[in-house]
Parts: structure tokens; C-alpha cells; sequence
């Protein structure tokens, strides 16, 4: 359908506004022939139609005849190449937002809730929250693009908002994900003060008491080496006291002895 415009005037056979040269008459068959006319008329496609002369007669019908149309020009005009998209839950309370969806050119975005069709009253943000009236009813959101000459419209698909206690339980938690990488290494502490030892022969010199400071753990099963043999054992105890019985016959002998506390070797002399 040709869309009325109040632009009147036209010149026969020339210009206007000196934009372009009128072009041939519209074909007997084209549909865009019907439609009112009034001066200047706006075709599907950009195409902008006028009468091509001054002596264009009206038809019983009260309208120009197609041979009285020319081509005047063609506009540029932003097409929509994808719908725009809706995002969210659908849960009365919940917010959902539009996407702009894709258009041809580089328009400028407007946007209009919809409810049932017919639009929300000041809801024309990127998003939208929704409300008691939108439960149950279908909920779009309509993009409109401005390019340089004429603007172009796009719909979303619908959503039907619920009420919460209607909403479904939510989904199971999804796998995790691949651990990150390994964080930089740490600055070093304080260095601990060096463990010492003092032993003593008890009475039959098959036992030897020792005194371990600053020890780092109890219950640490302690040793006393002798050239390379373990020649007495025994369990380090909370007061940080371990007392080494000679594991084999005879007694120990005075001398240089080495005492292991949990893989730390203290020299001692007996």
C-alpha cells in the first residue's frame, strides 16, 4: 500500500529539491500502483515514487494512474538481519533486558515494551521488570533503528512471565571448571631458631636421657646413632624429653653420638 505524504508541487518530468531525475513509469502490473497519491509516496524497499507530471489525470477511483508514477528515488534505510532476543526470567518481580538485535547500516536504537501487543506505558529502557499485569500474557520487546533516511522496526519473540510459586526448582549446579593457574610463590618466613640438644647417661649407661630445644613436634620417634648404627631409641615427649634405650646387649660407651628427631640430626657428645 502506498503511504500518503503532504508534499505537493512536483515538477513535470525534472527534479525535486534537486535530488535525482524522475525515472521511468511504473510498470501496468506492479501492485505499488494502487494506493492513494498525494505528491510523493514511500514503497516497501526505500523506494520513493512521485507523479511524473503535472498533468496527471485522477481515474474514477480518484487516483493517479500508474503511468502518471516515476521512480524518484531509492533510500538507504536500516534492515533488520536478526530478531532481537529477550533475556532473563520469565518471573513476575525479575528483570529481563532486549537485545538491539542486528541491522544493516549504523543506526541509532529505541526501545518499547510491549504487553499483549500493546505498549507498557513508560517502559522503554534496555530492561524491564516485570509486574503482576504480565503474568500470563505475552511479553515482547520492539527495536526500533534510525539510520540516515527512515527507521525500521524489529519485534521479539514473546515470554510469558509466571508467578515465583509457579517458576520451577532451579537447575543442578553445572561441573566446575578447570583450575587456574598456579599463584607466584610466596615471600619466605622468618627463619625458626636452630634446634639444640643435651644428653646425659643415666645410671647403668644403657640409657640416655636428652633435652631437645625448639623441636618443631612431640611424639616424634627419636633416635641415637653411633658410626652409623642406631644404638638406642625413643619417643620424643611434650615436655621436649626423650629418653633412648640401648637397643642391643652391653652398655654405651662415652663418645660422639648423633640423635634424629624426626630427620633432623643433632650432634652431641657423651
Amino acid at each position: 500500500m502506498v503511504t500518503r505524504f503532504a508534499v505537493t508541487g512536483v515538477p513535470a518530468g525534472g527534479t525535486i529539491a534537486g535530488k535525482a531525475t524522475l525515472g521511468p513509469p511504473l510498470p501496468a502490473a506492479d501492485i505499488r500502483s494502487s494506493g492513494s497519491i498525494s505528491g510523493v509516496a514511500a514503497m516497501p524497499g526505500g523506494e520513493i515514487w512521485t507523479v511524473g507530471s503535472q498533468n496527471g489525470a485522477l481515474n474514477n477511483d480518484n487516483r493517479y494512474s500508474h503511468a502518471d508514477l516515476r521512480l524518484f528515488q531509492t533510500l538507504a534505510f536500516p534492515q533488520n538481519t536478526s530478531a532481537p532476543q529477550i533475556s532473563g526470567s520469565a518471573v513476575r518481580g525479575q528483570t529481563v533486558t532486549c537485545s538491539d538485535g542486528s541491522f544493516t547500516d549504523t543506526p541509532t536504537f529505541t526501545r518499547q515494551w510491549l504487553r499483549a501487543g500493546q505498549p507498557i506505558a513508560a517502559a522503554t529502557a534496555t530492561a524491564y521488570t516485570l509486574t503482576a499485569a504480565d503474568v500470563g500474557r505475552q511479553i515482547t520487546c520492539r527495536v526500533t533503528a534510525t539510520g540516515t533516511n527512515a527507521s525500521t522496526s524489529a519485534d521479539s519473540a514473546a515470554i510469558v512471565p509466571v508467578d515465583p510459586a509457579q517458576a520451577g526448582a532451579p537447575g543442578s549446579q553445572g561441573p566446575a571448571g578447570p583450575a587456574g593457574p598456579r599463584g607466584s610463590r610466596g615471600p619466605r618466613g622468618p627463619r625458626g631458631r636452630t634446634a639444640r640438644v643435651t644428653c646425659r647417661f643415666l645410671a647403668n649407661r644403657r640409657t640416655v636421657r636428652c633435652r631437645v630445644r625448639y623441636a618443631r613436634t612431640t611424639g616424634t620417634r627419636t633416635r641415637l646413632v653411633r658410626r652409623g648404627r642406631t644404638v638406642a631409641r625413643g619417643t620424643l615427649s611434650r615436655s621436649h624429653t626423650v629418653t633412648l634405650r640401648r637397643s642391643g646387649r652391653g652398655r654405651l660407651r662415652a663418645g660422639r653420638y648423633i640423635v634424629v628427631v624426626g630427620g633432623v640430626r643433632l650432634p652431641v657428645r657423651l
